[in-house]
């Protein structure tokens, strides 16, 4: 079973024709729809990062994740320059302010990837039972 898709030699992405059906190999083609963002880091630089996948969302989601484990996903899972593992997370998590820039870029990457916005606070309060 070969992973290639055929083009259909239809319309591609970019190429808006009423009417025309979209070239499935075009839609399924690696890295379409994740334009870059710049995220600011007060004093410290930019970090390039993406929206979140459908699959990588609903992963999300889907799982029942205490507010620090969602942020160590959502934020290695969206940081393309420089990238994050979820361990490097953990410890910017440890070294950084509860409202400082951790909690901005969360917010950030939710916003651009099309979920809740605040969906660190609910999973936190979700965690901790209150609410």
């Amino acid at each position: 079973m070969s992973d290639e898709i055929e083009s259909s030699g239809v319309a591609t992405i970019g190429e808006i024709d009423p009417g025309q059906i979209v070239d499935k190999a075009a839609l399924l083609a690696p890295g379409t729809g994740f334009g870059l963002v710049d995220f600011p880091v007060p004093g410290l630089g930019v970090i390039k990062i993406k929206a979140l996948s459908r699959a990588q969302a609903m992963a999300v989601y889907g799982r029942d994740l205490d507010a620090a484990e969602m942020e160590q996903v959502v934020i290695s899972a969206a940081c393309v320059e420089p990238t994050f593992s979820k361990k490097e997370v953990a410890l910017w998590q440890d070294r950084s302010p509860a409202g400082g820039p951790l909690l901005a870029l969360v917010n950030k990457i939710l916003e651009i990837s099309g979920m809740e916005v605040g969906a660190g606070k609910n999973a936190y309060k979700r965690f901790r039972g209150a609410s």
